[in-house]
């Protein structure tokens, strides 16, 4: 390889590099822009159609509770000792809640 094709080929490099760079800002700037792009939509989806929101939340909470309650009739050892059941979701309440406090710090 001759000193000239040599220099063409680092420069080369160069540019790719640069190129890279230049993709990589890209990238990197990309999410930052498409949440200002979209920020006006999204905050006023749930402004404009409240009670629509509302209600699909309503929804979802009553057949998450009636799915819930299905499961634990078809277990029969909850249905011979309700104290157990009691014991369990306390005690899930309770790990959930020093889960959130460690994960707020």
């Amino acid at each position: 390889m001759t000193k000239e094709e040599k220099e063409k080929k680092d420069e080369r490099l160069g540019e790719d590099e640069t190129n890279l760079h230049h993709i990589g800002e890209f990238f990197h700037d990309l999410p930052e822009s498409v949440h200002k792009a979209f920020a006006r939509h999204r905050s006023t989806a749930f402004e404009k159609h409240p009670f629509f929101f509302s209600t699909l939340g309503l929804l979802g909470l009553v057949a998450t509770w009636q799915g819930f309650d299905d499961v634990m009739e078809r277990v029969s050892y909850f249905d011979a000792h309700p104290g157990s059941l009691l014991i369990i979701g306390l005690i899930i309440l309770l790990l959930t809640g020093r889960l959130y406090r460690q994960l707020d710090r």
